[in-house]
């Protein structure tokens, strides 16, 4: 095209695509709400007698409080919103955001770890199945997430917000601040790649050990095959 060519015009710009995120994530917070509430009301009236339940309590709890940041989350990207309030939300909400989703994720391939071993190796009782260890791994897994990438990102973005568009919330760190996110990133998306292999490959493997089950069974009945 000629460099006197107008730029194309997709129909899009910033405000439209915030406001259709914004309408998804307030659609998505109510039932999402209410399920998680359930979810948590339910599981609270059980004991944690296996490191699954622990897990999976740990996993609830991250889901609940992430799923209360959603309103903040979703205001703050309106057009509208005062810079107070997307101030705020980059220093606080959002980084308790992005801390529950990747403890959600950090729980997902544990549990998927504690099925493997409960079903590959029923006999056995490692240390990852002992119930304190569950526990004390769980909470030692949140004061780290805190210590390296909660606080220090809310301390370090410590700079007054200028303007309200989507680079307000970088120009709100300071130089360290910069560094600290490039770092925060690749370790997030780094545990995001590392569980995904952990989980395709557990699976894999309970999914293969059930089907040798199955073949060893000798069951040919439509019951057996179901």
């Amino acid at each position: 095209m000629s460099s006197l060519s107008p730029p194309l015009d997709c129909g899009f710009n910033e405000d439209t695509i915030n406001m259709t995120i914004t309408s998804l994530y307030f659609l998505s917070f109510i039932p999402a709400l209410i399920i998680n509430g359930v979810a948590v009301w339910v599981c609270m009236r059980l004991q944690s007698t296996s490191t699954f339940m622990v897990y999976l309590k740990n996993l609830l709890a991250a889901d609940l409080l992430m799923t209360l940041t959603i309103p903040l989350k979703a205001a703050s990207l309106l057009p509208s919103a005062p810079l107070a309030l997307k101030a705020f939300s980059c220093r606080y909400s959002d980084v308790i955001f992005y801390l529950c989703m990747y403890m959600s994720i950090i729980l997902l391939g544990l549990i998927s770890l504690d099925r493997f071993f409960k079903i590959i190796r029923p006999c056995g009782r490692l240390l990852g199945q002992n119930l304190v260890f569950g526990k004390v791994l769980s909470a030692s897994i949140w004061v780290v997430l805190l210590a390296t990438d909660v606080i220090p990102t809310m301390i370090l973005t410590n700079q007054d917000p200028t303007n309200k568009n989507n680079e307000a919330c970088m120009e709100m760190k300071s130089d360290a601040g910069h560094g600290l996110h490039r770092g925060v990133v690749i370790f997030n998306s780094s545990i995001f790649w590392v569980v995904c292999v952990l989980i395709c490959f557990c699976y894999i493997c309970i999914a293969r050990k059930v089907f040798k089950s199955y073949r060893k069974s000798g069951s040919s009945n439509d019951e057996g095959s179901q």
